[in-house]
């Protein structure tokens, strides 16, 4: 019996976006869960340049029984023209979707794209193998499908246990063609209730994998050569103890030259001085807080579930013991004011960490930031305008909305201020580590602190020439300063 042969398509993005192609878990996880169930399957992953057009021929060229697609609520027109293209030179096969685009949708995705067969929200992995295996569409968790002129969503029935999902090899995947490190995924969900995120619609269950089963694919790459590991996660620290016996599972290894980052960002309130320490020993370096706001007010009205003083102590703990430390603040939030947003500018300046962002809020469809500016008519521009350019619209000096407590005005001096505020924060942990330099350390600080520079090296980065090269330059200097 012929196997069938299944394509998975990460869709073009601008290189604004993602100016280093990074490994994709999810994919990862769809491709290992279709091979141990004897599919035949082939990744083609635009962020390596693929266009629309070439997408599409490379479809109609390898004939698949499945092509399913994973979306992020970012450039929806061209998943839209990618799934019309395919199903014109492809008409028999079966097209399906998922991602966060699709949990959030949900049946709108079947509306907004004809040419879709099926959607399939949370959880895909076991939704994906039963509906190619011919399972009653009515018995598959979280399936999107029609019925008549009717859509039915399925509930979605959550693995509870993690470790029954085998976790990516990665076989079906160009590896030798990303940017650095391994991503790793210990944990789904997020319990959390604010007002911006889409894990609200998404996936509020908080699961995880065993400490062991974590240690066992970081060990697997580890043996492949890999020493940098990211955690691709909101909440890596939300039970500690489990953050404690990965941590000396870890060391118990012995794992020489191990680096691990939770750059996504840790819940400052799910940390303390003994597990940092925990962490900092099994090769921790780089770690994140969503800091969001320094004013308890605007973290109540978030819904954030933290307290400005929690974020305060976490941040001093993380910088006393040596890690860097990145903070993500958002400007935006509804009442929030010019004095609120000073308590955060303050902030970011007030430890020595080695980065900090503000990024301007940005309402995601079906969240209760979305209704809210919908229903008091606050748009400045409209989603299918945002949500279609060629940058995150996070990233840009122009708000999508303004509030009656923050006018378009004051939100670009706030972004523009939150630019100035990264570059001295830049320079200064660049000063810092070329200090032996004497004149040429502050100037190489100077510099590379620069937006310009910054953008200009990220245009390069999306060159696979200069990723080889130069790229592998940076790269060391980068272990430098870790080490």
């Amino acid at each position: 019996m012929t196997k069938k042969r299944i394509i998975l398509i990460n869709p073009p993005y601008s290189w604004r976006v993602f100016p280093i192609p990074v490994i994709l878990p999810g994919l990862g996880y769809l491709s290992e869960t279709l091979r141990t169930n004897g599919f035949n399957v082939t990744i083609i992953d635009a962020q390596f340049g693929h266009t629309l057009e070439d997408i599409v021929e490379q479809v109609k060229k390898i004939n698949p029984d499945v092509v399913a697609f994973s979306f992020i609520s970012f450039k929806p027109i061209s998943h839209k023209k990618l799934v019309a293209g395919i199903r014109e030179v492809m008409p028999k096969a079966l097209l399906v979707a998922g991602g966060p685009h699709v949990s959030s949708l949900r049946e709108n995705i079947l509306i907004e794209m004809e040419g879709l067969d099926y959607g399939v929200i949370l959880d895909g992995e076991q939704s994906l193998v039963d509906l190619i295996n011919g399972m009653e569409e009515s018995e598959i968790s979280g399936l999107i499908y029609r019925k008549g002129k009717e859509i039915v969503v399925n509930n979605a029935t959550l693995e509870a246990d993690l470790d029954k999902i085998p976790w990516p090899k990665y076989e079906d995947f160009e590896l030798d063609r990303y940017g650095y490190g391994m991503c790793i995924v210990t944990s789904r969900g997020c319990p959390y209730r604010c007002i911006y995120c889409s894990c609200n619609v998404i996936g509020k269950k908080f699961r995880t994998r065993s400490a062991k089963s974590v240690v066992e694919e970081i060990k697997y790459w580890y043996d492949k050569g890999y020493r940098e590991f990211g955690l691709q996660e909101d909440n890596p620290t939300f039970i500690k103890e489990r953050m404690h016996e990965i941590c000396q599972r870890i060391i118990d290894l012995k794992l020489v030259g191990l680096v691990l980052q939770a750059g996504n960002g840790l819940r400052a309130e799910k940390i303390d001085s003994e597990l940092l320490d925990h962490m900092y020993e099994a090769g921790f370096r780089r770690i994140a807080f969503g800091i969001e706001s320094a004013s308890n007010k605007v973290l109540k009205a978030m819904r954030k579930g933290l307290t400005f003083e929690q974020s305060d102590n976490a941040v001093r703990l993380a910088c006393e013991k040596g890690f860097f430390v990145s903070l993500f603040f958002l400007i935006g939030t509804p009442g929030e004011n010019w004095n609120d947003l000073e308590e955060s500018f303050d902030f970011a300046l007030k430890y020595p960490v080695s980065d900090v962002s503000f990024y301007n809020l940005v309402p995601m469809p079906n969240t209760e930031l979305w209704d809210y500016v919908e229903k008091n008519n606050l748009w400045l521009r409209k989603p299918e305008e945002y949500l279609n350019c060629d940058q995150f619209p996070m990233q840009s000096l122009d708000p999508v909305y303004e509030t009656p407590e923050l006018s378009k005005k004051e939100r670009i001096r706030a972004s523009k201020k939150g630019q100035v505020i990264r570059a001295e924060v830049t320079r200064r942990v660049i000063a810092l580590k070329f200090k032996k330099l004497i004149i040429l350390g502050p100037a190489i600080a100077w510099i590379y602190s620069r937006p310009k520079v910054r953008k200009m090296e990220n245009a390069l980065l999306s060159k696979p020439w200069y990723r080889d090269t130069v790229g592998l330059i940076r790269k060391r200097i980068r272990a430098s300063f870790y080490n």
